[in-house]
């Protein structure tokens, strides 16, 4: 099952935008209260990836699947784009993210460094992903 095959009030689903300290928080608190979910070793996936082009990460979902809306460019000493939110942290060696390797197009939120995003292969496993319903507040440009 993924994100977009969830429902809620007849509304599909999509993995979460964050567009403010507030709402990264509140995400991971709800998270981090759900059953078998373990800060230790769980992560979350979250809608942002660098896939359409490496450095440049986008919040995707409904109506900007292709284009995103772009918040972040570069590598770990990149800048935000339009003073949006960002909240990287490490990945588990250490590194700081996003290390934008090429190999790592999706973005997770970390449990073990409580709410803070790492990039990560879209192809490994995250047993938690955070799914939104209706319009993203990241829809609209700043």
């Amino acid at each position: 099952m993924d994100a977009n095959s969830r429902c809620y009030g007849g509304q599909p689903g999509y993995l979460a935008n964050i567009d403010s300290e507030d709402e990264n928080d509140y995400l991971y608190a709800k998270l981090s209260k759900k059953p078998h979910f373990s800060a230790n070793t769980h992560d979350a996936w979250i809608g942002a990836t660098d896939m359409k082009n490496e450095g440049v990460f986008s919040w995707i979902g409904p109506k900007h699947l292709i284009n995103g809306v772009k918040f972040w460019e570069g590598d770990e000493n990149g800048q935000a784009i339009d003073g949006r939110y960002t909240n990287w942290g490490q990945d588990s060696s250490g590194q700081s993210q996003p290390d934008s390797n090429g190999e790592e197009d999706c973005i997770e939120m970390r449990g073990a460094s409580p709410g803070r995003w790492n990039d990560k292969n879209c192809y490994q496993p995250n047993e938690f992903f955070i799914v939104e319903f209706g319009t993203p507040a990241t829809s609209t440009d700043h």
